[in-house]
């Protein structure tokens, strides 16, 4: 871990990754780094088990939340760590990002379902030529096992799990 500051939060924060094969079932193929910040509890005396938060999507970034979500747990932070884990193909770890479309584009244009079929299939093609691509590989259940290796990292033996929306799938994973 390494000090780090992220956004909307007042106090220094510790950033780490650990590395993970992208096919679980090839170790020795492709590997992804997930990226994850902690928040340290602003008690001296802080219990050994964190928090970690899950955010929404799927595809949103926990990383990028550090502020409202530090403001919204904050309870919790003062005598636990909180864990803001960016999964597989969101925020830092191996992003998958298609182009958006521009919200002022006219209307005609946002339904036309040719249009959307092609801009899908070509941000699909995009996404499948990167080294992290192959797109099979990003699932809740592989992106829960990530959590598990975020958790040996950190040494905790237990953690608190929270989520919003999506994320409240991916944490009963």
């Amino acid at each position: 871990l390494a000090p780090c500051r992220l956004d909307g939060v007042e106090h220094e924060a510790l950033c780490g990754m650990v590395e993970r094969p992208l096919d679980p079932a090839r170790a020795d193929g492709p590997r992804v780094l997930v990226h994850y910040a902690v928040l340290p509890a602003l008690a001296r005396h802080k219990l050994p088990d964190p928090v970690f938060f899950f955010a929404g999507g799927p595809g949103q970034s926990a990383m990028s939340l550090a502020g409202p979500v530090s403001r919204l747990l904050a309870r919790f932070s003062n005598r636990r760590d909180l864990v803001l884990i960016d999964q597989r193909g969101t925020g830092r770890s191996a992003p998958l990002v298609c182009d958006e479309d521009r919200p002022t584009r006219p209307l005609a244009a946002a339904l036309d379902g040719a249009r959307q079929r092609r801009a899908l299939a070509e941000c699909r093609s995009r996404l499948q030529s990167l080294p992290h691509g192959d797109l099979r590989q990003y699932t809740t259940t592989i992106a829960a096992h990530d959590v598990d290796a975020v958790r040996r990292a950190l040494g905790a033996e237990r953690v608190n799990l929270v989520g919003g929306s999506y994320g409240t799938r991916a944490a009963l994973e």
